[in-house]
């Protein structure tokens, strides 16, 4: 009877601290559930800027924001503009 007892205890018991339902794994997948949530954070802030920068160019296709665009993305610029590159 002890026997059963103790197989009935100890079965629970290795499953709890080892297999892809462990409480090792549930701390493996917490981490990358963290690092996954702040890749979205990241990419949401990247599309927030993106669709600023879409509604300028669908509402006012002004000569300044086109200009200024043509100039970072192409590299254009004037002859007599002296141009600073700065790291990012």
């Amino acid at each position: 009877m002890l026997l059963i007892y103790g197989v009935l205890l100890l079965y629970p018991m290795y499953h709890l601290f080892q297999g892809e339902n462990s409480i090792g794994a549930y701390f493996v997948l917490d981490s990358h559930y963290d690092a996954i949530s702040d890749e979205l954070k990241e990419l949401r802030g990247e599309k927030a800027a993106l669709e600023h920068e879409l509604k300028l160019l669908k509402e006012s296709l002004s000569r300044d924001y086109v200009e200024e665009t043509l100039r970072r993305v192409m590299g254009f610029s004037d002859e007599k503009e002296i141009i600073v590159l700065m790291k990012e």
